[in-house]
């Protein structure tokens, strides 16, 4: 009896992990959100777009969706190991030599545009002797917190600013503390006075301001800007709002279903669903004009951007060299044909000459 107990037990444990592998073989839709705390819509959207993929790619398929830092999803990209990427217009166009693809983008009641959506606030404390970026600031070293891992938006954004007023952006850079505080926090460092400066993105102030009345009364924004397209005070130029983007993992059929169940889903909790973004050449420019992400080489002197730089001066120039080297070879050619001419010229007359001599 003890061998059939015992061969019983085997077969047991044997099923059940048969059952356990045939549960972790079920296929796995991996999605990479880009981590940034406290973003507008972001908790009630990420719901949205999980419900979504469910519905698209049915029960049988497990959806895993995690919060990674700008690095962490190009390294997923670069290794294959991510199908789907929610992030923001300034990473999604850092990582078009991954070979990702927006699908569709973020709209909401807050910004009817999703081309201009998204933006960047510098703040101060109302007495603050800091009243505008192009302010020569008196501090020596002012002390700006900023979010850890936000510079794929909010510094970009303000960096772009930098660059349009004609300011010193690299300097500015010096000044940000290493902080891994939260907005909220930010806005505290602020008003105690252990920060001079908070970068916080686009409408946080406006989506919290209700909690905090009394704190944040004690603040600005500096070069404060409002537009119809977004009720929210940034102190930059609006740009795209986050997309879902499509990467070289993804079958044509999943990607059409996807996008499909997307644009006919109905709003959000906070009031948003998805449409479409069609104007990112505003984030190209910007990250060229920095020299960040592909635009990095632009630092340095290499082959690529010489031809970038001085190509369209080569062609003029290059063509009317050729021209002149060509008229050159023209009159050398013609030249040496009348010289030809006249030798031949000459020979025929002393020939003629001996002739009438004889």
């Amino acid at each position: 009896m003890r061998p059939k107990k015992f061969l019983l037990a085997v077969f047991i444990v044997l099923a059940a992990t048969c059952v356990c592998a045939a549960k972790d073989s079920s296929p796995v839709f991996r999605v990479s959100v880009m981590q940034s705390d406290e973003h507008l819509f972001h908790e009630s959207i990420i719901e949205n777009l999980e419900g979504a993929l469910e519905k698209t790619l049915g029960a049988k398929t497990k959806v895993e969706i995690s919060t990674d830092s700008p690095e962490t999803i190009k390294t997923k990209l670069k290794e294959g190991r991510v199908e789907l990427v929610f992030c923001n217009s300034v990473l999604y166009r850092a990582l078009l030599p991954y070979g990702v693809r927006d699908l569709a983008t973020v709209h909401s009641d807050w910004n009817p545009n999703p081309n201009r959506a998204d933006g960047a606030a510098l703040i101060v404390k109302r007495d603050s002797e800091i009243s505008s970026l192009n302010q020569r600031i008196n501090l020596k070293e002012p002390k700006v917190a900023m979010e850890k891992n936000r510079h794929c938006d909010v510094l970009y954004y303000i960096l772009g600013e930098f660059e349009t007023l004609k300011l010193d952006s690299e300097k500015f850079k010096t000044f940000l503390l290493d902080n891994t505080g939260k907005s909220s926090e930010l806005v505290k460092e602020v008003v105690q006075g252990k920060a001079d400066a908070a970068l916080l993105p686009a409408c946080f102030l406006e989506q919290h301001v209700v909690e905090y009345p009394s704190l944040y009364r004690e603040i600005k924004v500096l070069n404060p800007l409002r537009s119809s397209e977004l009720p929210c005070t940034v102190s930059t130029t609006l740009y795209p709002n986050w997309s879902v983007l499509i990467t070289p993992n993804i079958s044509m059929k999943q990607a059409t279903d996807i996008a499909a169940t997307l644009l006919t889903q109905p709003k959000s909790s906070d009031g948003a669903w998805w449409s479409v973004s069609t104007q990112f050449d505003g984030v190209d420019k910007l990250l060229k004009n920095l020299k960040v992400e592909q635009y990095s080489y632009l630092r340095e002197w290499t082959l690529r951007r010489f031809f970038e730089e001085y190509f369209p001066f080569i062609i003029p120039y290059g063509r009317d060299f050729v021209q002149l080297h060509c008229e050159s070879s023209d009159q050398d050619t013609n030249q040496t044909a009348v010289s030809k001419s006249l030798e031949t010229f000459k020979v025929q007359e002393r020939i003629r000459a001996c002739q009438k001599r004889q």
